[in-house]
């Protein structure tokens, strides 16, 4: 409708209500009183209303545009929807659109953001120890569920890691893993023994010493062996026995 201003107005939805396919016109009252005419006899409308025609035939992704009273379809605008074919209402704040948008879903939000309840809201973020299980979409949030015991996740985007396998014979677990992070193994420190897995480097026993890194076994000294973590004196064969089997790191000579 052409305002005293000439300006040209578009017809809101309060206005329009309530248009259906069958609508032939719109009445506009003195008193900004709206109200349509079905089929009705162009001299039917109250004293003192401004009636023009509408259009019927304007579908989902257009809207009526009126001017000097006369009413048109017309394409709704970028970053907006037409849902009656009657109206044009615009994308949440943040929010695009293509032209022709019959639909509030056809509103993308920005990136990290998802439609909700007719507004742009943030995408929940994961926190360390759990990973993203459902991806968001621009009309849902995303899923975070927690880290499995053989993985770690480091939270956010990043996805689930497998955790490095147990420390290897000649080193140790220097930090455990948790469910954001993983392991770290270490080298055995000098005359220390390291059998692996989550046990800690163990001391050698006296008068026994190891690799200088990297060590798996701790040997004892000459004419010592190991027995039981400790280092014993290989026997020596008394007058009239004889050696029957040699001393080795880990057993005494036998006579």
């Amino acid at each position: 409708m052409r305002a005293s201003s000439g300006v040209v107005v578009v017809v809101f939805v309060g206005l329009l209500a309530p248009l259906c396919s069958s609508a032939r016109r719109l009445c506009i009252s003195p008193h900004r009183r709206a109200r349509t005419e079905i089929d009705g006899p162009p001299d039917d409308g109250l004293p003192g209303d401004d009636c023009i025609a509408v259009p019927d035939d304007c579908v989902p992704g257009q809207y009526v545009v009126v001017s000097t009273h006369v009413a048109h379809c017309a394409a709704c605008s970028v970053d907006h929807y037409c849902p009656s074919g009657y109206v044009e209402i615009a994308c949440p704040s943040g929010a695009t659109s293509l032209r022709l948008s019959s639909a509030i879903t056809d509103c993308v939000c920005p990136e990290g953001m998802y439609l909700d309840s007719g507004s742009c809201a943030d995408v929940t973020a994961c926190l360390p120890g759990w990973y993203i299980s459902q991806p968001s979409t621009p009309t849902s949030d995303q899923t975070c569920s927690s880290c499995t015991a053989a993985a770690y996740c480091p939270g956010g985007d990043a996805p689930p890691e497998l955790l490095t396998p147990p420390c290897s014979y000649g080193s140790y677990e220097a930090v455990a893993p948790t469910p954001s992070t993983d392991r770290e193994c270490a080298q055995c420190p000098s005359n220390k023994r390291c059998p692996g897995g989550t046990s800690s480097p163990v001391t050698c026993p006296t008068h026994s010493s190891s690799a200088s890194t990297g060590g798996t076994r701790c040997v004892c000294s000459s004419g010592k062996y190991m027995a039981e973590n400790t280092c014993a004196d290989v026997q020596t064969c008394a007058a009239g026995h004889y050696q029957t089997s040699s001393p080795t790191e880990t057993t005494d000579r036998e006579c």
